[in-house]
């Protein structure tokens, strides 16, 4: 048979960490398919992560499994982009399911659509043999974590059997196809219990479905997207009980300008927390957006019978559109909700503002946050990061000339 073909893969593909394998290490160099080897004296044991994000990436890593299967089962992280795979259905279908399948019994964790898609596409448009692969692929006998961005329309009642799973993420955006009644997956009623510590969704129809399972308080962290109508946040809340520890929600962007939504949102009871994230939906405007968040702050800390666990609260905002503008938010009232006498624990306020590049409104928005928190800044237990990147110094909040990278 003739040699399988190459393909060069580009530096950042895979990181691999290994100590004492020679024959892999020189078997990867002289193929030139690995970016990065550290040899550690720490461990005998090599963790790999493999990254997908191009035709030509997967087609080299598929030929680096084919020429040394030895590799294979070193794979424990897979992250892969749709632009990766589906351009290469139908030529080398066969090469994407004989690559799943050589990595799945070493793997631990699975991203499928891990970058936030714009669109999202159909799981059953997918052939029936990669439809199959990608199921043994998350069905994996040592996975634990499966991150899916990808798909809108994914059979549930088989992802529901995975009872070894400890973190599950359902990032899709929901087609208005996926939002019918009719798409709604049942959970089987002899699926058993699940073990999961930690839940990402942003899909209200699987969100639906999880609830389904009852099966839930073994959940610490919760981050709920605005995918999820907030009744279906509510009832999530309620299935988890009072074990979570983190819970990061994002509400719709409807929140703000439809009112049923708001008055649903005046339902949501939070939990005995220890970290809890609010992040902006990304429409309406910071000052509404503020004033919710103070409001949900409040009633919380107002329903509690005793102190509460709570260590530190995040506030996510968006600030790249004209709607953010002017920033005018009840300070005293941010003071007073976060040092409520019910929340003696809080020791950190952190703001992640997403904004654009050289935006010198930023500089009035500091000064704002500043004002509003007097107590927590000169003790320094407020931090404000931009665009998730930089961490701006606390003793300079009003620079006119601050520049935020991208």
């Amino acid at each position: 048979m003739p040699p399988p073909e190459m393909h060069p893969i580009p530096e950042e593909i895979i990181d691999l960490f290994m100590e004492e394998l020679h024959d892999e290490v020189e078997t990867m160099k002289n193929c030139a398919l690995v970016s990065r080897t550290f040899l550690t004296s720490a461990r005998r044991q090599l963790f790999s992560t493999v990254v997908l994000r191009s035709e030509d990436q997967f087609l080299g890593f598929s030929s680096l499994i084919a020429q040394n299967l030895r590799i294979s089962v070193h794979v424990r992280r897979l992250l892969v982009s749709r632009s990766s795979y589906l351009p290469m259905i139908p030529q080398r279908l066969q090469s994407i399911i004989s690559t799943f399948s050589a990595i799945r019994a070493s793997l631990r964790e699975v991203q499928v659509g891990y970058t936030h898609s714009v669109k999202n596409h159909s799981f059953r448009a997918l052939p029936i043999e990669l439809q199959d692969a990608f199921l043994d692929l998350f069905a994996s006998p040592n996975l634990e974590i499966i991150i899916i961005g990808d798909f809108y329309d994914l059979p549930f009642p088989r992802l529901a059997r995975f009872t070894q799973l400890r973190e599950l993420g359902i990032g899709c955006q929901g087609d208005a196809e996926s939002s019918t009644p009719e798409a709604v997956p049942l959970v089987p009623q002899d699926c058993p219990p699940w073990n999961l510590h930690t839940l990402r969704i942003n899909c209200g129809v699987c969100a639906a479905a999880i609830l389904h399972t009852s099966r839930l308080s073994s959940i610490r962290s919760l981050t709920v997207g605005r995918q999820v109508p907030v009744a279906t946040l509510c009832s999530l809340l309620r299935a988890v009980g009072r074990s979570m520890d983190h819970l990061h929600w994002t509400p719709p962007g409807t929140l703000l300008t439809v009112e049923s939504d708001f008055a649903a949102a005046k339902n949501v009871s939070l939990p005995d927390l220890k970290s809890l994230v609010l992040s902006a939906p990304g429409s309406g405007g910071i000052s509404q957006t503020m004033a919710f968040f103070v409001s949900l702050l409040s009633r919380a800390a107002d329903s509690a019978a005793t102190e509460r666990a709570l260590q530190d609260v995040t506030f996510g905002l968006h600030m790249r559109g004209p709607w953010s503008y002017p920033v005018q938010f009840d300070a005293p009232g941010l003071e007073a909700a976060l040092r409520h006498p019910r929340y003696p624990k809080l020791g950190r306020v952190t703001f992640r503002i997403a904004v654009r590049p050289r935006d010198k409104r930023l500089a009035e928005f500091l000064r704002t946050i500043v004002q509003a928190l007097p107590s927590f800044h000169s003790s320094g237990m407020l931090e404000v990061w931009c665009n998730s990147e930089r961490k701006i110094p606390q003793d300079s909040p009003s620079r006119d000339d601050y520049h935020v990278k991208r």
